[in-house]
Order: C-alpha cells, then structure tokens, then sequence
C-alpha cells in the first residue's frame, strides 16, 4: 500500500502521460522508447524508497517482491522470463548505497564541463552553418581578406604582373558590378544558358574564373581556373566577357586594375 501510494502522492501518472505523448509524437525515434522505459524504472524506484523509509525490513520487502513471502501476492507471479529484468533491477537498486555529499558534489562538477562542452559544439556546428550558408548565397568575391590592423593598402597589394600597368589583388575599393552584388548575382543567372550537350549528359559543377576589370571598367584576361567540362566552361566565359563594365578599383583616389574572381554554378 506505501508502494502504490507513492506512486499516487508524487504523480507518476504525469509522467507517465507525458511519455506517452512524447512516445507518439517521436515514435520513430527508439530513445524516446527509451526514455519512456527509464521513466517507469525511476517511478518503482521511488516508490520502493519509500517503503523502506517507512521502516519495513529491506529484507523482507525484496523476499516479498520475489514471492518467498505471500506467495499469492508477489510481484514476480506478474513476469515472465522476458521480464525479470525490472524485478532485478528494482532488488539491485534498494541495496545500493546512497551517494554521500562528497560524491553529489562530484557529479555536479560534471555539470559545467558538460554545458561547455556542449557550447563549444555548439560554436563550431554554428560557424560551419554560416560558413555554408554564406558560400551558396553569395559566392561572389574570393580574393584575400584584409586585416583588422591599420596597414597601408598599398603595401598589401599584391601585382601579379610586372609592368607599369600592375594588377592588384586587394585594393582600398574594390571594383563593384553595377548595381552591386545583388544585380551580379542575378546577371549571371539571367544570362547563363545551359548547354545542350550538357543537359544530355547530365553534366553538373561549378566553374570559377578570374578575369581583370580595366581603369575604364570593362574585363580582359578571363580564365577558368577551376575546370568542370569544356561545354560548362566555354558557357561561363561566354557570360563573364560579356559583362557590362564595373566601377573599377581605387588605392588612395586612384583608379587602378583589379584581378577579381567569380564562381558560376550549373545545376540541373
């Protein structure tokens, strides 16, 4: 009568409700089997405590539960072998010893190691989302980033060629599409047409290009630097020359010219 009134006093049946919703919302899911499983373990658990707290031998209750005692009345009458499992468990559990304060302060140690450990999981899944994320919504500009620091642009850039006429790759500003970034982004998918052959033979990629935009902002020098197929990349240089030309780039008020890199996805 203590067991079962336990069980009423400290609403199990709440529990038990609740991980039966949680059963039928998430029944794919084999923890949530799982979870409902511990649930009921816990609630005999609490209800066996209290029996002994009563008073009652610890001895004669498990005798009980086994049937050596009022054999009409066990507990195990009510299993079969598949199910003896719990009655173990429940007879292991009331002989156990609780845990001393020293030992709960040792578990709640384990509780911020856990929380930072689970923020740090956190940080990184969420830098690899925005990484990505950024990647498909706006691969335009793939050229070096500059640092925080204070430092003179023009000691940053980088000429790859030898002339007077010198090609930079980082520049105080950088060149600009008309109508900035989000018109680019719908030129080239406005204007790419996917070749024939390569539908056919289902042919899928992205093709990046780098190409230099002129003083007077048109673009010369546009090369494939990551190939797909010769059909692909013959199509994304196609719609790169005939861009209309950009607002070039500037070091100090000065207009200069700017290596610039593009990628052009085609999928079907």
């Amino acid at each position: 009568m203590i067991h079962e009134k336990t069980h009423a006093r400290q609403f199990h049946s709440v529990d038990v409700v609740i991980s039966e919703i949680i059963c039928i919302l998430c029944w794919m899911n084999p923890f949530a089997w799982l979870l409902k499983k511990e649930i009921g373990f816990n609630h005999e658990y609490l209800a066996d405590e209290q029996v002994v707290l009563a008073g009652y031998n610890k001895k004669a209750y498990q005798y009980h539960l086994i049937g050596l005692e009022h054999t009409n009345m066990a507990i195990a009458n009510l299993y079969n072998n598949f199910s003896v499992l719990p009655l173990k468990k429940r007879i292991t559990m009331l002989n156990k010893k609780r845990t001393g304060r020293v030992g709960k302060v040792k578990y709640l140690t384990l509780l911020p190691l856990a929380a930072g450990l689970l923020l740090l999981n956190n940080i990184d899944a969420m830098a690899r989302i925005v990484s990505h994320q950024v990647e498909e919504i706006a691969p335009i500009q793939e050229t070096a980033v500059m640092p925080a620091q204070e430092t003179d642009p023009t000691e940053m850039a980088t000429p790859i060629l030898q002339d007077d006429d010198k090609v930079y790759q980082v520049v105080d500003e950088m060149p600009e599409f008309p109508g900035e970034q989000g018109e680019l982004l719908k030129y080239l998918a406005r204007s790419v047409k996917y070749p024939v052959e390569s539908i056919e033979k289902k042919e899928e990629g992205r093709v990046s290009l780098t190409f230099i935009i002129n003083k007077d902002g048109s673009v010369s020098d546009v090369e494939v630097v990551k190939s797909v197929t010769p059909a692909l990349d013959a199509e994304a240089v196609r719609v790169v020359k005939s861009m209309p030309n950009w607002t070039p780039g500037k070091i100090k008020g000065k207009i200069v010219r700017v290596a610039y890199t593009v990628p052009i996805a085609f999928k079907l």
